[in-house]
């Protein structure tokens, strides 16, 4: 995850952008959408408003699936959190409007993350100099060699040589530490609602 230096409290973050740009992993875009674009059925309270954002109109394919963004590349801007979801091919260099986009959802105030390979293009645009990054361990030194001012921890993340094979969209969120800072620490089941004057 990548923070700035605008000073913000969690609750007022209830927008989340995710981008469907470029040769995506559909399995990273739906654990995402369904974490934050889903609320608990313990919810009482608000939970995130996601916004879907793609190069164009249009539909757009990511894997074996199309979809449809509703809004473009340039409301990832407008996002509290922007979350980039893998890049199926790292040889494959992201879309520079992809690249270009997320910098300036950075420079307007948003935190940045990336699921797995996404951390390619948070390096492409340059969000990772001097900062502590990972990937999926098979590509870590590829991500390291690419973008040498980044700390690259290939070991950060546990049990990285085990297949996952059961790992479910829930059992993500409760590894997901986003979702769980916005409920608090001692509660998962009751999030915090979004303040009053929030934007988005």
């Amino acid at each position: 995850m990548v923070r700035n230096d605008i000073m913000r409290t969690l609750s007022d973050m209830p927008t989340v952008g995710l981008p469907a740009a470029g040769h995506l992993l559909h399995f990273e875009l739906a654990v995402a959408y369904e974490i934050f674009g889903n609320p608990p059925r313990e919810s009482t309270g608000g939970w995130y408003d996601v916004l879907l954002c793609g190069p164009g109109p249009g539909p757009v394919r990511v894997g074996p699936f199309t979809v449809e963004p509703d809004h473009g590349l340039e409301r990832l801007a407008e996002a509290d959190t922007v979350i980039v979801p893998a890049c199926a091919d790292i040889d494959e260099p992201p879309p520079p409007e992809l690249v270009e986009a997320v910098r300036a959802a950075h420079a307007a105030g948003a935190r940045v993350a990336s699921l797995c390979t996404g951390a390619f293009v948070l390096g492409a645009a340059g969000l990772l100099d001097g900062r502590r990054a990972t990937t999926h361990w098979a590509h870590a030194e590829e991500l390291s060699t690419r973008h040498p001012l980044a700390v690259v921890d290939p070991d950060v993340l546990p049990d990285r040589r085990r297949p996952r094979n059961g790992r479910t969209p829930r059992r993500a969120e409760r590894e997901n530490p986003v979702p769980r800072r916005r409920r608090g620490s001692g509660s998962c089941t009751r999030p915090r609602p979004p303040a009053a004057g929030r934007r988005g």
